[in-house]
C-alpha cells in the first residue's frame, strides 16, 4: 500500500507574478538547501523562499500582506 499525498501549493495566490532573484551558493550551501528541500518535499525555489521569508521574521521585519487575486 502505497500512500498517497494529495498536490497542494504552498505559495500564495498570486505569488507567481513576482520579481526573480539570482542568487550564488558555494556547493556545500547548496547541497544544504537541496537536503531541506528533500525532506520538506518542496522544490529548491520553494525552500529558498521559505528560508529568506524565516530570516526577515527573524529580523523582525514586518511584511506587508498581498491581496488574493480578484479583490
Amino acid at each position: 500500500m502505497t500512500n498517497v499525498h494529495p498536490i497542494v501549493s504552498r505559495s500564495p495566490r498570486g505569488s507567481g507574478l513576482g520579481k526573480n532573484i539570482s542568487l550564488r551558493l558555494r556547493p556545500d550551501e547548496r547541497e544544504l538547501v537541496d537536503q531541506l528541500a528533500q525532506q520538506e518535499e518542496r522544490s529548491v525555489a520553494n525552500m529558498a523562499r521559505t528560508l529568506v521569508l524565516e530570516a526577515l521574521r527573524a529580523r523582525n521585519v514586518t511584511l506587508p500582506t498581498v491581496p488574493e487575486v480578484g479583490e
